[in-house]
């Protein structure tokens, strides 16, 4: 996978906007997790979909130095519940 630069101006404006809705979709409190959590836990699901070599399933995310922020708001163990599901998928 080759990495590039997009810049905004290359990004159709629907696109962009949608984009935005999500992100603010996201960042407002659910039904289980508080807007941070929300999308704390996107952003591991979005590591976890960019990894070159995933996380083996029976392995907590959680239990590797540095995969993780130090500071988290959502439980840890609903981090390695993502990579695990994402992780089964690509196995």
């Amino acid at each position: 996978m080759v990495n590039t630069t997009i810049s905004l101006g290359d990004v159709r404006q629907d696109l962009a906007r949608a984009h935005n809705q999500a992100i603010a979709a996201l960042s407002r409190p659910g039904t289980w997790w508080t807007g941070a959590q929300r999308r704390e836990l996107a952003m591991t699901a979005q590591m976890a979909n960019n990894e070159r070599e995933p996380v083996a399933p029976w392995v907590g995310v959680s239990t590797i130095a540095n995969k993780l922020p130090m500071s988290l708001t959502a439980p840890k163990i609903a981090h390695d519940a993502i990579i695990e599901f994402l992780g089964t998928r690509r196995h």
